[in-house]
């Protein structure tokens, strides 16, 4: 509404000129598309996730999409040191004793107010394979008992 305000305001008085840019949606940094990741049971698998977009202004977020129920994401962090508007977020999961010999994919999307989650565009998910090989479990620090 305000942009056809503006353009009418400019049709009306030559000294105006009317520029719009189009906005585009925040790109991924980190992860890289199409890695595959082998995991094991019992081990955490800890991905950094960044995004970042040219407007200043916008407020940029990073979702998942569909992740497993013990999947854990950090909370949002601005990035304030660099020139850019540049957002992070931690994934991380473990996967259960359960899980040997599965194989699937995450994926997460970033946004911003002009491009919410539900309006997915090209570029807007990153998503990556992940594998969980068979038999193989890892003994996490916290899991070994002291005592003899």
């Amino acid at each position: 509404m305000a942009v056809e305000l503006l353009a009418e305001l400019a049709a009306h008085d030559p000294s105006w000129d009317l520029i719009v840019l189009n906005d585009p949606p925040p790109q991924w940094v980190s992860p890289t598309a199409a890695s595959v990741v082998q995991v094991y049971m019992g081990e955490e698998l800890v991905v950094p996730l960044r995004a970042q977009d040219d407007n200043l202004a916008d407020d940029v977020n990073i979702t998942g999409v569909d992740l497993p129920q013990n999947a854990v994401m950090s909370d949002l962090v601005k990035d304030n040191a660099v020139q850019i508007n540049t957002v992070d977020r931690t994934f991380s999961w473990i996967p259960s004793e359960r899980s040997g010999g599965s194989m699937g994919e995450f994926c997460f999307r970033t946004s911003d107010l002009l491009h919410p989650p539900e309006d997915a565009r090209e570029g807007s998910d990153v998503c990556f394979q992940y594998r969980v090989p068979k038999c193989l479990y890892r003994v996490r620090q916290d899991q070994v008992s002291s005592t003899p």
